[in-house]
């Protein structure tokens, strides 16, 4: 649910200096992409049945071709929440690890003044 917020407010608030999505809900709309002025970091699980990477890769090629500032990754092997601790069956530290330092790089990046 909260990346689907993070999207939520990228798409609501032109002043946004950046959002982060972690498996949340995706636009589809180009011309509610269009709003979005944030540039977007997205992390997704490959096995996740709710937001498969096809939607994931249609979200990001959109995204390019407005114009948009996007990074994405996919790991491969993670379904939906693989950074939830409290998610015994899905949860992934190797990849929650890497998602946390792109996190990190992307929004000490994106938030210099």
């Amino acid at each position: 649910m909260g990346g689907g917020y993070s999207l939520d407010v990228a798409l609501a608030e032109p002043g946004l200096a950046a959002a982060v999505i972690n498996y949340g809900h995706l636009a589809t709309d180009p011309a509610e992409m269009k709003k979005i002025q944030a540039p977007i970091l997205g992390l997704f699980g490959g096995q996740d049945r709710g937001i498969p990477p096809e939607d994931v890769k249609k979200f990001q090629q959109a995204m390019e071709q407005l114009g948009k500032k996007i990074e994405v990754k996919i790991y491969s092997d993670a379904g939906h929440g693989f950074e939830n601790p409290n998610n015994k069956e899905a949860y992934r530290a190797e990849d929650t690890a890497d998602a946390w330092l792109r996190t990190v790089a992307f929004l000490t990046s994106n938030l210099k003044k």
